[in-house]
Protein backbone atom coordinates (compact mmCIF):
# COMPACT_ATOMS: atom_id res chain seq x y z
CA UNK A 1 0.00 0.00 0.00
CA UNK A 2 1.24 3.47 -0.64
CA UNK A 3 1.42 6.40 1.18
CA UNK A 4 -1.44 8.24 0.18
CA UNK A 5 -4.03 4.82 0.12
CA UNK A 6 -2.51 4.64 4.10
CA UNK A 7 -3.10 7.57 5.15
CA UNK A 8 -6.83 7.64 3.10
CA UNK A 9 -7.30 4.58 5.28
CA UNK A 10 -6.43 5.55 8.46
CA UNK A 11 -8.64 9.08 7.90
CA UNK A 12 -11.39 6.47 7.06
CA UNK A 13 -11.35 4.82 10.33
CA UNK A 14 -11.47 7.77 11.93
CA UNK A 15 -14.62 9.22 10.35
CA UNK A 16 -17.08 9.06 13.46
CA UNK A 17 -14.64 9.06 16.40
CA UNK A 18 -15.21 10.92 19.67
CA UNK A 19 -12.83 11.93 22.55
CA UNK A 20 -14.67 9.68 25.21
CA UNK A 21 -14.81 10.90 29.06
CA UNK A 22 -16.64 10.08 31.92
CA UNK A 23 -19.90 11.65 33.26
CA UNK A 24 -18.72 14.81 35.67
CA UNK A 25 -14.80 14.92 34.41
CA UNK A 26 -12.94 17.46 33.27
CA UNK A 27 -11.62 16.57 29.21
CA UNK A 28 -8.33 15.00 30.08
CA UNK A 29 -6.79 16.79 26.73
CA UNK A 30 -5.18 13.62 25.37
CA UNK A 31 -4.04 14.57 21.86
CA UNK A 32 -4.38 11.00 19.88
CA UNK A 33 -1.94 11.53 17.69
CA UNK A 34 0.46 13.95 19.27
CA UNK A 35 3.02 12.28 19.89
CA UNK A 36 2.94 10.47 16.53
CA UNK A 37 3.56 13.38 14.43
CA UNK A 38 7.08 14.84 14.86
CA UNK A 39 7.61 18.51 16.25
CA UNK A 40 3.57 17.99 17.95
CA UNK A 41 4.33 16.20 21.03
CA UNK A 42 4.54 19.88 23.18
CA UNK A 43 0.36 19.52 22.08
CA UNK A 44 -0.47 16.52 24.28
CA UNK A 45 -2.80 17.90 27.32
CA UNK A 46 -3.09 21.15 25.68
CA UNK A 47 -6.83 22.94 25.90
CA UNK A 48 -8.17 23.22 22.35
Amino acid sequence: MNQVSNVCAIAKGEVGYRAQRAPGERPSGHQKYSGQVPGLEWSNYQPW
